[in-house]
Parts: C-alpha cells; sequence; structure tokens
C-alpha cells in the first residue's frame, strides 16, 4: 500500500498520460484524499493528468 505521495513519485517514473487514483477511502485503513494524490503527481509528473473518479463513474481514454 502506498500512500499518496508515494503514489505520486511512483506515477512519475512512468510519466503516462493519465493517472486515475483507485482503492481510496475503501476501508478505514487506506483513507485517503484524491486531492493530495493529485498535488503529487503534479509534483513528479506535471504532463500527467489527474482523472479522479467519484465511485461507480468510469472513464475512457
Amino acid at each position: 500500500t502506498m500512500d499518496s505521495l508515494q503514489a505520486g513519485y511512483f506515477v512519475g517514473l512512468f510519466k503516462p498520460k493519465v493517472a486515475i487514483p483507485m482503492h481510496y477511502d475503501t476501508f478505514p485503513a487506506i483513507k485517503a484524499n484524491p486531492e493530495d494524490f493529485e498535488r503529487a503527481v503534479k509534483k513528479y509528473s506535471p504532463s500527467t493528468r489527474v482523472v479522479i473518479l467519484n465511485p461507480g463513474e468510469s472513464y475512457e481514454f
């Protein structure tokens, strides 16, 4: 399990066009704010677009 900063760093290693945070707030042990992930991604991979989905939403690319 990674925190938001670690996940953002990981995204920075690969620099994808899009990153979508998953598995946050699904149970108490992994309570997280997806906006923290978005900030970390912008730090490590400024060109990556972060898409934050609500439960049940989908994204096509």
